[in-house]
């Protein structure tokens, strides 16, 4: 639904290397009539989301080859959550790395050629000033010397080169384990060992411990009912439950397909029984 579409983002999320994951909720079951709710009615849908929250992806299309975590487990910032199948992986590493090996070798041995030329000119040039030996050879030895420079040169090049692709393949090796960009609470486990997963794909769900706050949203029709400071009552859905909150933000533009403002708010004294998820109903509070 538009309200769903509206609502459906986390709180602001940390980032494993500080992307922005959008963790899309359940869209809420609106009361019947809600999709035009107005505060003359029955007020406006809102849903509890955590303050901050992050969303763990795939780094590449792979398979899950661990969940190092439980639904539910207190976790640190930057612990590992899962690994993912990394074989190929280090079968091209090691290649590499060969590779990297015999590169180190042609340096070493283009280094040793360069000395060795250097030498032999030195001598020509020695044999030049004592007249045994012809300009014609020294000239032959300075060419000598200039190839085997830019050989060696050309075999750092390839080695720097080789360096390179090991040290990306190391990277990427490295992200084959999901780590956490914040500290709090594993919330979410979407696939589990064995399971395929692709590039960009939510494998875990961190929510921090550092409360919840209320998203809401007005239909368009309504804008400017609600103000930011404006306090508001919060009825939980199907539960006996209400609460105050204060309008912290509100968008400043119609989200284009939910043709809704969304906004947030901050709980008042919310009691414990308040969840992340929770569908409720908000109304302005009278002055």
């Amino acid at each position: 639904t538009a309200i769903g579409t509206a609502l459906g983002c986390g709180g602001s999320e940390g980032t494993a290397s500080e992307q922005k994951p959008q963790m899309q909720m359940p869209a809420p079951k609106p009361y019947k009539g809600a999709g035009a709710a107005t505060q003359t009615s029955k007020g406006y849908v809102g849903v509890f989301v955590p303050r901050t929250a992050a969303d763990v992806r795939a780094t590449y299309n792979s398979e899950v080859q661990e969940v190092l975590v439980a639904l539910g487990a207190t976790i640190s910032a930057g612990q590992p959550l899962a690994k993912l199948d990394d074989r190929r992986l280090q079968d091209d590493l090691a290649n590499e790395r060969a590779g990297l090996a015999t590169r180190d070798a042609d340096v070493r041995k283009a280094g040793a050629a360069v000395g060795a030329a250097a030498k032999e000119l030195r001598d020509a040039e020695k044999g030049f000033k004592q007249g045994y030996t012809a300009r014609a050879e020294v000239e032959a030895k300075r060419a000598q010397l200039s190839q085997a420079s830019a050989a060696s040169s050309g075999a750092q090049a390839n080695r720097n080169e080789q360096a390179l692709r090991v040290k990306q393949l190391e990277k990427r090796v490295s992200e084959m384990t999901l780590t956490s960009p914040i500290a709090g609470k594993v919330s979410q486990i979407y696939f589990e060992k064995g399971k395929p997963v692709t590039e960009g794909a939510t494998v875990v769900r961190i929510i921090a411990d550092d409360g919840l706050i209320l998203r809401f949203a007005v239909p368009a029709t309504d804008t400017g009912v609600l103000k930011v400071d404006d306090l508001v009552t919060v009825k939980v859905q199907n539960a006996d439950v209400e609460v105050e909150a204060v309008i912290k933000t509100i968008s400043p533009e119609l989200d284009p397909i939910a043709q809704m403002i969304v906004g947030e708010a901050e709980l008042v004294n919310a009691p414990m029984s308040v969840q992340a998820g929770m569908v409720c109903r908000i109304r302005k509070k009278s002055s």
